[in-house]
């Protein structure tokens, strides 16, 4: 399958934390045709990456009566004018190792798009209650331009910062926690969490975990401007083991009070700024 657009240094499921935003056109805009399987094309973009367990499954009970039809839009990407399949890959690619490459299947034809964005928001909108996997739905909301995931892209690429689908250095694997942070006002808390992190760790994968986002997040957005980012930076910067230590202790935590991991990250920073300050001290979480 092809890969996404820009998959890990764009600088531009789960449920995610806010609205989509999308709706699907009326059924006036979606006429159902037959199309030869080996004529379709899994759209580059606005797709989930391909699970060969779920092929192999539809293929151990092929039916073709149970066969849903496939979603697909027909316009040019990179030279190529085909039917691109919006919905429905995993199904197509049973057909073609069944051997159906030369057999019809019924597909939903949506007249009315005709660009990568519309194309990614209707794939959003299709797989809305869907088990998307996280990374996948938040490369297609960039490709879709649903703000907050452009916004997003555009703070990890000021700060050198990229996307993948493992952890390193300078490199994160958790959008739904950028996601959770970014959601709680609009972004003011993220920024000021990958800068206190870059700071206090530089760009060390430890830091990057989504735990320690949400948690930092979680602090900045209650505290907001109460919050002296520097002392913050130098507390944190000084934590004995790092933040991998700190998230380490955070989880013991959570045994101890039975409270979610993020707010065990919260108020352990929050400890940490309030050790040995007599005035602007911050209230508990």
């Amino acid at each position: 399958m092809s890969r996404h657009r820009n998959e890990l240094n764009s600088p531009t499921n789960s449920q995610t934390p806010w609205p989509l935003e999308l709706r699907l056109e009326s059924r006036e805009s979606c006429i159902e045709i037959l199309v030869t399987v080996r004529e379709l094309r899994v759209h580059p973009y606005a797709q989930k990456r391909l699970v060969p367990s779920a092929v192999k499954k539809i293929m151990r009970a092929f039916d073709w009566g149970a066969l849903r039809p496939l979603d697909v839009v027909k316009y040019t990407i990179n030279g190529e004018t085909a039917q691109w399949i919006i919905d429905g890959q995993t199904r197509w690619q049973a057909l073609v190792n069944l051997g159906f490459s030369d057999h019809v299947v019924r597909c939903n034809y949506h007249t009315d798009c005709h660009d990568d964005v519309r194309a990614a928001r209707l794939f959003l909108s299709l797989n809305a209650v869907a088990d998307v996997p996280s990374f996948d739905s938040f490369l297609v909301e960039v490709v879709g331009q649903l703000p907050a995931a452009v916004a997003i892209m555009k703070m990890l690429g000021e700060r050198d910062l990229r996307l993948g689908r493992t952890g390193c250095d300078r490199t994160l694997c958790c959008p739904y926690a950028l996601k959770s942070v970014y959601a709680r006002d609009e972004g003011r808390a993220l920024v000021k969490t990958l800068d206190t992190i870059l700071e206090a760790w530089g760009g060390a994968a430890a830091g990057l975990e989504g735990k320690i986002i949400e948690g930092l997040g979680m602090l900045y957005a209650i505290h907001g401007e109460l919050i002296e980012q520097p002392a913050l930076v130098k507390k944190l910067a000084k934590y004995g083991g790092g933040a991998s230590n700190l998230l380490g202790k955070a989880k013991g935590l959570v045994d101890l009070k039975k409270i979610p991991l993020t707010r065990a990250v919260a108020e352990i920073a929050l400890e940490r700024y309030n050790g040995g300050r007599r005035i602007g001290r911050l209230d508990p979480l």
